[in-house]
């Protein structure tokens, strides 16, 4: 696992005696690596918005279930080359009470939802509201995707 961390590096800016500084200088140790190809890796999660302006919003170890309760998160998702499912079926897809707003960093990914599925390249973005998903990498690259996940709250609040 230890390839993950020199993904590159996790500036966190915060204050110090008033002035705007550099208040964690480090490589995410919040990462979990599945069975099916992908790791996550958290750089940032904090629990209410608008943020504490003391939050550093890190976290260790395995990367707990993001629940309603958790307010924003931003992860690096990495999808290994020559992930496919082959045509995920309904039981195999995701989803998660929250809205998603990513770019893919590098590689290129398949984005497969109930009804469709799209390619997306480097620098493609998607924006994903609690959609039913999974990811397919078919290529000998690896894809990363940035992501940031909000709560999704139900239509009319």
């Amino acid at each position: 696992m230890g390839e993950f961390l020199n993904l590159g590096r996790r500036v966190i800016v915060g204050s110090r005696n008033g002035k705007s500084a550099v208040v964690r200088d480090d490589h995410s140790r919040a990462i979990t690596a599945r069975d099916d190809g992908t790791t996550s890796i958290e750089i940032w999660r904090v629990k209410e918005i608008p943020a504490p302006v003391s939050s550093d919003g890190t976290s260790v170890g395995e990367i707990p279930t993001i629940t309603a309760a958790d307010a924003a998160s931003i992860r690096l998702f990495r999808i290994a080359p020559a992930r496919a499912t082959g045509g995920a079926t309904a039981d195999e897809l995701r989803q998660s009470e929250r809205f998603y707003v990513g770019t893919v960093a590098a590689g290129q990914a398949y984005l497969v939802l109930e009804s469709d599925r799209v390619l997306l390249h480097t620098g493609d973005s998607f924006v994903m509201p609690g959609s039913k998903h999974t990811w397919d990498n078919p290529f000998d690259q690896e894809a990363v995707i940035v992501s940031s996940a909000f709560p999704l709250a139900a239509d009319g609040q």
